[in-house]
Protein backbone atom coordinates (compact mmCIF):
# COMPACT_ATOMS: atom_id res chain seq x y z
CA UNK A 1 0.00 0.00 0.00
CA UNK A 2 1.35 3.44 -0.94
CA UNK A 3 2.25 5.88 1.79
CA UNK A 4 3.66 9.39 1.63
CA UNK A 5 7.16 10.26 2.77
CA UNK A 6 7.76 12.49 5.75
CA UNK A 7 9.61 15.34 4.03
CA UNK A 8 10.78 16.78 7.35
CA UNK A 9 13.89 14.68 8.07
CA UNK A 10 14.64 13.47 11.58
CA UNK A 11 17.80 15.08 12.93
CA UNK A 12 20.53 12.74 14.17
CA UNK A 13 22.39 14.35 17.04
CA UNK A 14 25.63 12.67 15.96
CA UNK A 15 25.23 12.87 12.17
CA UNK A 16 23.45 16.19 11.59
CA UNK A 17 25.39 18.24 9.03
CA UNK A 18 25.00 21.32 11.23
CA UNK A 19 27.12 19.59 13.85
CA UNK A 20 29.47 17.73 11.52
CA UNK A 21 30.63 20.75 9.51
CA UNK A 22 32.02 23.13 12.08
CA UNK A 23 34.21 25.17 9.71
CA UNK A 24 32.27 28.43 9.47
CA UNK A 25 33.38 29.38 5.94
CA UNK A 26 32.43 25.95 4.57
CA UNK A 27 29.19 25.75 6.56
CA UNK A 28 28.17 29.20 5.34
CA UNK A 29 28.37 28.05 1.71
CA UNK A 30 26.79 24.67 2.42
CA UNK A 31 23.71 26.11 4.12
CA UNK A 32 23.35 29.22 1.95
CA UNK A 33 19.77 29.53 0.61
CA UNK A 34 21.21 30.32 -2.84
CA UNK A 35 23.37 27.15 -3.01
CA UNK A 36 22.11 24.92 -5.84
CA UNK A 37 21.31 21.94 -3.61
CA UNK A 38 19.19 24.04 -1.25
CA UNK A 39 17.36 25.61 -4.21
CA UNK A 40 16.66 22.13 -5.57
CA UNK A 41 15.44 20.91 -2.18
CA UNK A 42 13.01 23.82 -1.78
CA UNK A 43 11.84 24.23 -5.38
CA UNK A 44 11.84 20.71 -6.80
CA UNK A 45 12.04 18.02 -4.12
CA UNK A 46 9.52 19.67 -1.77
CA UNK A 47 7.13 20.44 -4.64
CA UNK A 48 6.84 16.87 -5.97
CA UNK A 49 3.40 15.42 -5.25
CA UNK A 50 4.06 11.81 -4.25
CA UNK A 51 0.36 10.93 -4.13
CA UNK A 52 0.28 10.95 -7.94
CA UNK A 53 2.31 7.74 -7.97
CA UNK A 54 0.00 5.80 -5.64
CA UNK A 55 -1.39 3.70 -8.57
CA UNK A 56 2.06 2.10 -8.90
CA UNK A 57 1.69 0.54 -5.46
CA UNK A 58 -1.65 -1.18 -5.13
CA UNK A 59 -2.31 -3.91 -2.54
CA UNK A 60 -0.94 -6.53 -4.92
CA UNK A 61 2.23 -4.60 -5.72
CA UNK A 62 3.32 -3.67 -2.21
CA UNK A 63 4.66 -0.41 -0.81
CA UNK A 64 7.58 1.67 -2.08
CA UNK A 65 10.77 1.00 -0.15
CA UNK A 66 12.13 4.47 -0.85
CA UNK A 67 10.80 8.02 -0.98
CA UNK A 68 9.03 8.67 -4.31
CA UNK A 69 10.03 12.34 -4.17
CA UNK A 70 13.63 11.23 -3.76
CA UNK A 71 13.47 8.81 -6.71
CA UNK A 72 11.91 11.42 -9.03
CA UNK A 73 14.44 14.01 -7.82
CA UNK A 74 17.31 11.65 -8.57
CA UNK A 75 16.13 11.40 -12.20
CA UNK A 76 16.02 15.21 -12.48
CA UNK A 77 19.48 15.60 -10.94
CA UNK A 78 20.83 12.91 -13.26
CA UNK A 79 19.71 15.02 -16.23
CA UNK A 80 20.92 18.27 -14.63
CA UNK A 81 24.49 17.01 -14.48
CA UNK A 82 24.31 14.49 -17.34
CA UNK A 83 25.40 11.59 -15.12
CA UNK A 84 25.44 7.87 -15.75
CA UNK A 85 23.60 5.72 -13.19
CA UNK A 86 26.90 4.70 -11.57
CA UNK A 87 28.06 8.31 -11.29
CA UNK A 88 24.65 9.31 -9.93
CA UNK A 89 24.78 6.85 -7.03
CA UNK A 90 28.42 7.69 -6.30
CA UNK A 91 27.51 11.37 -5.97
CA UNK A 92 24.68 10.61 -3.55
CA UNK A 93 26.85 8.28 -1.47
CA UNK A 94 29.83 10.60 -1.05
CA UNK A 95 28.79 14.16 -1.93
CA UNK A 96 27.06 16.21 0.78
CA UNK A 97 25.42 18.68 -1.62
CA UNK A 98 23.76 15.91 -3.63
CA UNK A 99 22.48 14.24 -0.46
CA UNK A 100 21.04 17.49 0.92
CA UNK A 101 19.30 18.14 -2.43
CA UNK A 102 17.11 15.07 -1.91
CA UNK A 103 16.36 15.67 1.75
CA UNK A 104 19.14 13.64 3.39
CA UNK A 105 20.31 15.82 6.28
CA UNK A 106 22.30 13.31 8.32
CA UNK A 107 25.71 11.85 7.55
CA UNK A 108 24.69 8.26 8.29
CA UNK A 109 21.34 8.24 6.45
CA UNK A 110 21.12 5.81 3.56
CA UNK A 111 20.21 6.72 0.02
CA UNK A 112 17.74 4.59 -2.00
CA UNK A 113 19.36 1.43 -3.35
CA UNK A 114 19.87 0.74 -7.05
CA UNK A 115 17.18 -1.93 -6.76
CA UNK A 116 14.62 0.56 -5.44
CA UNK A 117 15.54 3.09 -8.14
CA UNK A 118 15.19 0.61 -11.00
CA UNK A 119 12.08 -0.99 -9.54
CA UNK A 120 10.37 2.41 -9.46
CA UNK A 121 11.30 3.12 -13.09
CA UNK A 122 10.13 -0.36 -14.11
CA UNK A 123 6.74 0.08 -12.38
CA UNK A 124 6.40 3.56 -13.87
CA UNK A 125 7.16 2.31 -17.38
CA UNK A 126 4.65 -0.54 -17.12
CA UNK A 127 1.98 1.83 -15.86
CA UNK A 128 2.61 4.36 -18.64
CA UNK A 129 2.42 1.60 -21.26
CA UNK A 130 -0.93 0.33 -19.99
CA UNK A 131 -2.41 3.80 -19.31
CA UNK A 132 -1.57 5.79 -22.43
CA UNK A 133 -4.16 8.47 -21.68
CA UNK A 134 -2.59 9.43 -18.35
CA UNK A 135 1.15 9.94 -17.85
CA UNK A 136 2.14 10.19 -14.19
CA UNK A 137 5.44 11.89 -15.02
CA UNK A 138 3.63 14.44 -17.18
CA UNK A 139 1.17 15.24 -14.39
CA UNK A 140 4.03 15.41 -11.87
CA UNK A 141 5.95 17.81 -14.12
CA UNK A 142 2.90 20.00 -14.66
CA UNK A 143 2.04 20.22 -10.94
CA UNK A 144 5.64 20.95 -9.97
CA UNK A 145 5.94 23.64 -12.64
CA UNK A 146 2.64 25.20 -11.51
CA UNK A 147 3.97 25.56 -7.96
CA UNK A 148 7.22 27.06 -9.29
CA UNK A 149 5.34 29.51 -11.52
CA UNK A 150 3.16 30.65 -8.62
CA UNK A 151 6.13 31.06 -6.28
CA UNK A 152 8.17 33.11 -8.76
CA UNK A 153 5.19 34.91 -10.32
CA UNK A 154 5.89 33.67 -13.85
CA UNK A 155 3.57 35.07 -16.50
CA UNK A 156 2.04 32.67 -19.00
CA UNK A 157 0.42 35.13 -21.39
CA UNK A 158 3.20 34.75 -23.94
CA UNK A 159 4.68 31.38 -24.89
CA UNK A 160 6.98 30.03 -27.60
CA UNK A 161 7.62 26.54 -28.85
CA UNK A 162 10.10 24.51 -30.84
CA UNK A 163 10.92 20.87 -31.49
CA UNK A 164 14.02 18.70 -31.58
CA UNK A 165 14.77 15.31 -33.09
CA UNK A 166 16.13 12.88 -30.50
CA UNK A 167 17.76 9.63 -31.60
CA UNK A 168 16.93 6.24 -30.14
CA UNK A 169 19.70 3.92 -28.94
CA UNK A 170 19.53 1.74 -32.06
CA UNK A 171 21.88 1.10 -34.97
CA UNK A 172 21.40 2.26 -38.55
CA UNK A 173 20.66 -1.07 -40.21
CA UNK A 174 20.28 -1.99 -43.84
CA UNK A 175 17.03 -3.53 -45.02
CA UNK A 176 18.38 -7.05 -44.82
CA UNK A 177 19.88 -6.57 -41.35
CA UNK A 178 16.54 -5.22 -40.09
CA UNK A 179 14.59 -8.25 -41.38
CA UNK A 180 17.28 -10.68 -40.15
CA UNK A 181 17.32 -9.13 -36.65
CA UNK A 182 13.54 -9.00 -36.35
CA UNK A 183 13.09 -12.64 -37.32
CA UNK A 184 15.95 -13.64 -34.99
CA UNK A 185 14.40 -11.68 -32.09
CA UNK A 186 11.13 -13.59 -32.50
CA UNK A 187 12.73 -17.02 -33.12
CA UNK A 188 15.13 -17.03 -30.18
CA UNK A 189 12.32 -16.08 -27.76
CA UNK A 190 10.30 -19.19 -28.65
CA UNK A 191 10.47 -22.24 -26.45
CA UNK A 192 11.91 -25.48 -27.85
CA UNK A 193 8.42 -26.96 -28.19
CA UNK A 194 7.18 -23.88 -30.07
CA UNK A 195 10.10 -24.09 -32.49
CA UNK A 196 9.13 -27.66 -33.31
CA UNK A 197 5.90 -26.38 -34.87
CA UNK A 198 7.88 -24.89 -37.76
CA UNK A 199 8.63 -26.92 -40.88
CA UNK A 200 11.88 -28.95 -40.47
CA UNK A 201 13.43 -27.21 -43.50
CA UNK A 202 12.71 -23.79 -41.96
CA UNK A 203 14.19 -24.92 -38.65
CA UNK A 204 17.39 -26.10 -40.34
CA UNK A 205 17.65 -22.97 -42.48
CA UNK A 206 17.23 -20.60 -39.54
CA UNK A 207 19.66 -22.59 -37.38
CA UNK A 208 22.37 -22.10 -40.02
CA UNK A 209 21.35 -18.51 -40.81
CA UNK A 210 21.54 -17.26 -37.25
CA UNK A 211 25.06 -18.63 -36.79
CA UNK A 212 26.24 -15.80 -39.05
CA UNK A 213 26.08 -12.11 -38.25
CA UNK A 214 23.56 -10.20 -40.33
CA UNK A 215 26.00 -7.54 -41.51
CA UNK A 216 28.52 -10.21 -42.54
CA UNK A 217 25.98 -11.69 -44.98
CA UNK A 218 25.34 -8.21 -46.38
CA UNK A 219 29.00 -7.75 -47.33
CA UNK A 220 29.68 -11.22 -48.72
CA UNK A 221 26.73 -11.70 -51.09
CA UNK A 222 25.89 -10.08 -54.42
CA UNK A 223 22.77 -7.87 -54.69
CA UNK A 224 20.99 -10.69 -56.58
CA UNK A 225 21.84 -13.27 -53.91
CA UNK A 226 20.77 -10.87 -51.16
CA UNK A 227 17.46 -10.23 -52.92
CA UNK A 228 16.75 -13.97 -53.14
CA UNK A 229 17.59 -14.37 -49.46
CA UNK A 230 15.21 -11.53 -48.55
CA UNK A 231 12.40 -13.13 -50.54
CA UNK A 232 13.05 -16.48 -48.85
CA UNK A 233 12.91 -14.84 -45.40
CA UNK A 234 9.62 -13.24 -46.44
CA UNK A 235 8.23 -16.67 -47.29
CA UNK A 236 9.27 -17.99 -43.87
CA UNK A 237 7.70 -15.01 -42.10
CA UNK A 238 4.51 -15.51 -44.09
CA UNK A 239 4.32 -19.15 -42.97
CA UNK A 240 4.98 -18.12 -39.36
CA UNK A 241 2.04 -15.70 -39.43
CA UNK A 242 -0.43 -18.54 -39.77
CA UNK A 243 1.59 -20.98 -37.69
CA UNK A 244 1.98 -18.84 -34.55
CA UNK A 245 -0.35 -16.48 -32.70
CA UNK A 246 0.06 -13.32 -30.60
CA UNK A 247 0.07 -15.60 -27.55
CA UNK A 248 3.29 -17.24 -28.75
CA UNK A 249 5.45 -14.36 -27.59
CA UNK A 250 5.35 -10.60 -27.15
CA UNK A 251 7.62 -10.21 -30.20
CA UNK A 252 5.04 -11.85 -32.47
CA UNK A 253 3.48 -8.44 -33.19
CA UNK A 254 6.66 -7.46 -35.03
CA UNK A 255 6.19 -10.15 -37.68
CA UNK A 256 2.89 -9.03 -39.27
CA UNK A 257 4.05 -5.42 -39.13
CA UNK A 258 7.38 -6.25 -40.77
CA UNK A 259 5.73 -8.36 -43.47
CA UNK A 260 3.15 -5.70 -44.29
CA UNK A 261 5.80 -2.98 -44.54
CA UNK A 262 8.39 -4.96 -46.53
CA UNK A 263 6.47 -7.52 -48.65
CA UNK A 264 3.34 -8.17 -50.68
CA UNK A 265 1.56 -11.50 -51.11
CA UNK A 266 -0.38 -11.55 -54.38
CA UNK A 267 -0.78 -15.29 -53.95
CA UNK A 268 -0.15 -17.47 -50.88
CA UNK A 269 2.80 -19.01 -52.68
CA UNK A 270 4.17 -15.82 -54.29
CA UNK A 271 5.91 -13.37 -51.95
CA UNK A 272 7.30 -10.16 -53.47
CA UNK A 273 9.71 -7.68 -51.90
CA UNK A 274 8.36 -4.12 -51.92
CA UNK A 275 10.44 -1.46 -53.73
CA UNK A 276 12.43 0.67 -51.28
CA UNK A 277 10.68 3.88 -52.31
CA UNK A 278 7.34 2.45 -51.16
CA UNK A 279 8.52 1.83 -47.59
CA UNK A 280 7.05 4.46 -45.26
CA UNK A 281 9.11 6.53 -42.82
CA UNK A 282 6.94 5.21 -39.97
CA UNK A 283 7.96 1.63 -40.78
CA UNK A 284 9.81 -0.55 -38.26
CA UNK A 285 13.38 0.69 -37.74
CA UNK A 286 14.55 -1.84 -35.15
CA UNK A 287 13.03 -4.84 -33.35
CA UNK A 288 14.53 -3.41 -30.15
CA UNK A 289 12.58 -0.14 -30.46
CA UNK A 290 9.34 -0.63 -32.42
CA UNK A 291 8.13 2.91 -31.60
CA UNK A 292 11.10 4.55 -33.31
CA UNK A 293 10.54 6.11 -36.76
CA UNK A 294 12.69 7.68 -39.47
CA UNK A 295 12.71 11.36 -40.36
CA UNK A 296 14.88 13.76 -42.32
CA UNK A 297 14.70 17.36 -41.12
CA UNK A 298 16.75 19.66 -43.31
CA UNK A 299 20.10 17.92 -43.77
CA UNK A 300 19.75 15.88 -40.56
CA UNK A 301 18.54 12.29 -40.49
CA UNK A 302 17.23 10.69 -37.33
CA UNK A 303 15.74 7.42 -36.12
CA UNK A 304 13.84 8.00 -32.94
CA UNK A 305 11.53 10.64 -31.57
CA UNK A 306 10.63 14.31 -31.65
CA UNK A 307 10.38 16.37 -28.46
CA UNK A 308 8.18 19.45 -28.61
CA UNK A 309 8.85 22.03 -25.91
CA UNK A 310 6.72 25.01 -24.91
CA UNK A 311 7.99 27.71 -22.56
CA UNK A 312 6.99 31.13 -21.29
CA UNK A 313 8.57 34.19 -22.93
CA UNK A 314 7.04 37.16 -21.14
CA UNK A 315 8.87 40.28 -20.01
CA UNK A 316 9.74 38.71 -16.65
CA UNK A 317 13.28 37.41 -16.12
CA UNK A 318 12.38 33.79 -15.32
CA UNK A 319 11.03 31.64 -18.15
CA UNK A 320 9.82 28.10 -17.42
CA UNK A 321 9.04 25.13 -19.64
CA UNK A 322 5.31 24.48 -19.34
CA UNK A 323 4.67 21.62 -21.76
CA UNK A 324 6.73 18.71 -23.10
CA UNK A 325 5.45 16.30 -25.73
CA UNK A 326 7.37 13.29 -27.00
CA UNK A 327 6.21 11.41 -30.10
CA UNK A 328 7.57 9.35 -33.01
CA UNK A 329 9.66 11.71 -35.12
CA UNK A 330 7.32 11.50 -38.13
CA UNK A 331 4.80 13.55 -36.13
CA UNK A 332 4.43 17.01 -37.75
CA UNK A 333 5.20 20.05 -35.61
CA UNK A 334 1.82 21.66 -36.29
CA UNK A 335 0.03 18.80 -34.53
CA UNK A 336 1.49 19.94 -31.18
CA UNK A 337 0.17 23.52 -31.19
CA UNK A 338 -3.31 23.22 -29.74
CA UNK A 339 -2.48 20.72 -26.99
CA UNK A 340 0.62 22.73 -26.02
CA UNK A 341 -1.44 25.89 -25.60
CA UNK A 342 -4.10 24.11 -23.53
CA UNK A 343 -1.48 22.43 -21.32
CA UNK A 344 0.31 25.74 -20.73
CA UNK A 345 -2.96 27.42 -19.78
CA UNK A 346 -3.68 24.61 -17.33
CA UNK A 347 -0.20 24.77 -15.78
CA UNK A 348 -0.03 28.56 -15.53
CA UNK A 349 -3.74 29.00 -14.73
CA UNK A 350 -4.06 31.86 -17.20
CA UNK A 351 -5.12 32.36 -20.81
CA UNK A 352 -2.38 32.40 -23.42
CA UNK A 353 -2.52 35.59 -25.48
CA UNK A 354 0.44 35.13 -27.80
CA UNK A 355 2.20 32.09 -29.27
CA UNK A 356 5.47 32.38 -31.17
CA UNK A 357 6.67 29.53 -33.38
CA UNK A 358 8.35 28.95 -36.71
CA UNK A 359 6.56 28.19 -39.97
CA UNK A 360 6.60 24.42 -39.42
CA UNK A 361 3.80 24.92 -36.87
CA UNK A 362 1.47 26.56 -39.36
CA UNK A 363 -1.63 24.72 -40.58
CA UNK A 364 -5.17 25.58 -41.62
CA UNK A 365 -6.47 23.82 -38.49
CA UNK A 366 -4.28 25.99 -36.25
CA UNK A 367 -5.49 29.14 -38.05
CA UNK A 368 -9.08 28.08 -37.43
CA UNK A 369 -8.22 27.40 -33.78
CA UNK A 370 -6.82 30.94 -33.47
CA UNK A 371 -9.92 32.41 -35.15
CA UNK A 372 -12.16 30.60 -32.68
CA UNK A 373 -10.12 32.15 -29.84
CA UNK A 374 -10.20 35.91 -30.57
CA UNK A 375 -7.80 36.77 -27.76
CA UNK A 376 -5.13 34.37 -29.10
CA UNK A 377 -2.44 35.66 -31.45
CA UNK A 378 -0.21 33.07 -33.15
CA UNK A 379 2.97 34.49 -34.67
CA UNK A 380 4.87 32.43 -37.23
CA UNK A 381 8.41 33.70 -37.65
CA UNK A 382 8.95 32.08 -41.05
CA UNK A 383 7.57 29.56 -43.49
CA UNK A 384 8.98 26.36 -44.88
CA UNK A 385 10.21 26.10 -48.46
CA UNK A 386 11.19 28.73 -51.00
CA UNK A 387 9.37 32.00 -51.49
CA UNK A 388 6.58 31.43 -54.02
CA UNK A 389 6.76 33.10 -57.41
CA UNK A 390 3.34 34.70 -56.97
CA UNK A 391 2.32 36.89 -54.08
CA UNK A 392 -1.40 36.35 -53.49
CA UNK A 393 -3.32 39.50 -52.60
CA UNK A 394 -6.93 39.57 -51.44
CA UNK A 395 -8.88 42.68 -52.39
CA UNK A 396 -12.46 42.52 -51.16
CA UNK A 397 -13.80 39.33 -52.78
CA UNK A 398 -11.20 39.24 -55.56
CA UNK A 399 -7.95 37.27 -55.45
CA UNK A 400 -4.96 38.78 -57.26
CA UNK A 401 -1.54 37.27 -57.99
CA UNK A 402 1.56 39.47 -58.22
CA UNK A 403 4.35 37.94 -60.32
CA UNK A 404 7.71 38.45 -58.57
CA UNK A 405 9.54 38.04 -61.89
CA UNK A 406 7.72 40.69 -63.89
CA UNK A 407 5.99 42.68 -61.16
CA UNK A 408 2.66 42.42 -62.98
CA UNK A 409 -0.60 41.69 -61.20
CA UNK A 410 -3.06 39.13 -62.58
CA UNK A 411 -6.65 38.33 -61.71
CA UNK A 412 -7.29 34.86 -60.27
CA UNK A 413 -10.30 32.81 -61.31
CA UNK A 414 -12.08 30.15 -59.31
CA UNK A 415 -11.70 26.68 -60.81
CA UNK A 416 -15.05 25.21 -61.69
CA UNK A 417 -15.73 21.74 -60.41
CA UNK A 418 -17.31 19.11 -62.59
CA UNK A 419 -20.04 16.84 -61.32
CA UNK A 420 -17.62 13.95 -60.79
CA UNK A 421 -15.22 15.95 -58.67
CA UNK A 422 -14.87 14.71 -55.09
CA UNK A 423 -12.58 17.51 -54.00
CA UNK A 424 -14.20 19.87 -51.49
CA UNK A 425 -11.50 22.54 -51.23
CA UNK A 426 -11.38 25.50 -53.60
CA UNK A 427 -8.71 26.21 -56.20
CA UNK A 428 -7.87 29.29 -58.23
CA UNK A 429 -5.74 29.97 -61.30
CA UNK A 430 -4.25 32.90 -63.14
CA UNK A 431 -3.24 33.16 -66.81
CA UNK A 432 0.31 34.26 -67.59
CA UNK A 433 1.17 34.31 -71.29
CA UNK A 434 -1.43 31.65 -71.96
CA UNK A 435 -0.21 29.33 -69.17
CA UNK A 436 -2.30 28.54 -66.11
CA UNK A 437 -0.87 28.71 -62.59
CA UNK A 438 -2.99 27.12 -59.86
CA UNK A 439 -3.33 28.06 -56.19
CA UNK A 440 -4.90 25.98 -53.41
CA UNK A 441 -6.67 27.17 -50.27
CA UNK A 442 -3.55 26.37 -48.25
CA UNK A 443 -1.50 28.62 -50.58
CA UNK A 444 -3.98 31.45 -50.05
CA UNK A 445 -3.85 30.94 -46.28
CA UNK A 446 -0.04 30.90 -46.36
CA UNK A 447 -0.15 34.20 -48.26
CA UNK A 448 -2.34 35.68 -45.52
CA UNK A 449 0.16 34.56 -42.89
CA UNK A 450 3.10 36.00 -44.86
CA UNK A 451 1.26 39.32 -45.07
CA UNK A 452 0.73 39.25 -41.29
CA UNK A 453 4.38 38.33 -40.74
CA UNK A 454 5.54 41.35 -42.76
CA UNK A 455 3.63 43.63 -40.36
CA UNK A 456 5.17 42.11 -37.21
CA UNK A 457 7.67 44.14 -35.23
CA UNK A 458 11.28 43.04 -34.92
CA UNK A 459 10.85 42.70 -31.14
CA UNK A 460 7.95 40.25 -31.55
CA UNK A 461 9.87 38.05 -34.00
CA UNK A 462 13.01 37.99 -31.84
CA UNK A 463 11.11 36.58 -28.86
CA UNK A 464 11.35 33.11 -30.41
CA UNK A 465 15.15 33.12 -30.70
CA UNK A 466 15.94 32.05 -27.13
CA UNK A 467 13.94 28.84 -27.48
CA UNK A 468 16.90 27.57 -29.51
CA UNK A 469 18.91 27.57 -26.26
CA UNK A 470 16.25 25.37 -24.68
CA UNK A 471 16.48 22.87 -27.52
CA UNK A 472 20.27 22.87 -27.13
CA UNK A 473 19.86 21.96 -23.45
CA UNK A 474 17.56 19.07 -24.37
CA UNK A 475 20.35 17.64 -26.51
CA UNK A 476 23.22 18.63 -24.21
CA UNK A 477 25.52 15.78 -23.30
CA UNK A 478 23.79 13.21 -25.50
CA UNK A 479 26.16 10.94 -27.42
CA UNK A 480 25.43 11.47 -31.12
CA UNK A 481 22.15 13.08 -30.04
CA UNK A 482 20.88 9.71 -28.77
CA UNK A 483 19.18 9.12 -25.43
CA UNK A 484 20.06 6.06 -23.35
CA UNK A 485 16.56 4.64 -23.55
CA UNK A 486 14.44 2.73 -26.06
CA UNK A 487 10.70 2.96 -26.55
CA UNK A 488 8.33 5.93 -26.63
CA UNK A 489 7.33 5.58 -22.97
CA UNK A 490 10.92 5.61 -21.70
CA UNK A 491 11.76 8.50 -24.02
CA UNK A 492 8.79 10.45 -22.62
CA UNK A 493 9.86 9.79 -19.02
CA UNK A 494 13.33 11.02 -19.93
CA UNK A 495 11.93 14.20 -21.53
CA UNK A 496 9.96 15.14 -18.40
CA UNK A 497 12.99 14.53 -16.17
CA UNK A 498 15.12 16.74 -18.41
CA UNK A 499 12.45 19.46 -18.44
CA UNK A 500 12.43 19.41 -14.62
CA UNK A 501 16.22 19.74 -14.73
CA UNK A 502 16.16 22.70 -17.15
CA UNK A 503 13.54 24.55 -15.11
CA UNK A 504 15.59 23.94 -11.97
CA UNK A 505 18.72 25.38 -13.58
CA UNK A 506 16.78 28.44 -14.66
CA UNK A 507 15.53 28.96 -11.12
CA UNK A 508 19.13 28.72 -9.89
CA UNK A 509 20.20 31.32 -12.46
CA UNK A 510 17.30 33.57 -11.45
CA UNK A 511 18.00 33.35 -7.71
CA UNK A 512 21.78 33.37 -7.92
CA UNK A 513 23.15 34.22 -11.39
CA UNK A 514 26.68 32.99 -10.65
CA UNK A 515 27.51 29.98 -12.89
CA UNK A 516 29.86 28.61 -10.25
CA UNK A 517 26.96 27.89 -7.89
CA UNK A 518 25.86 24.84 -9.93
CA UNK A 519 28.06 22.18 -11.47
Amino acid sequence: MFRKTNKKPTIDIFGDYDRVYTNSSYAEKLFAPTAWHNIFYENVYQMIDEALFAPLYSDAMGAPNASIATLVSMSAIKESFNLSDKMLFDQFRYHTQFRMAIGIRNLNDKIPSETAYYDFRRKLTRYEVSNKQSSLMDICFQKTTRKQAIKFNVSGKKIRMDSKLIGSQISWDSRYVLIHKTLYTFWRALSASEKQKAHPEDQSYLALLFKEKADHITYTETPEELHQRLVHLGEIIHRFLSLYSPNSHKHYALLPRLFEEQYTASDPAIITLLPKQKIAAKSLQSPHDPDSTYRKKGDKQSKGYVVNVTETCGDDELHLITSVQCAPNVTPDNSFVQSSIETSESVLETDVEQVIADGAYHSVENDEYAENNPDLDIIYTGFQGREPRFELIEEKEQLMAKDSQSGQIYHCYLVRKNKRSKEESKRWYCLVEGKRYYFSESAVEAARQRAKLAKRSKEELQRRNNVEATMFLFGWGLWKNKIRYRGLVRASIWSFARALAINFKRIVGYMCPKPAEIG
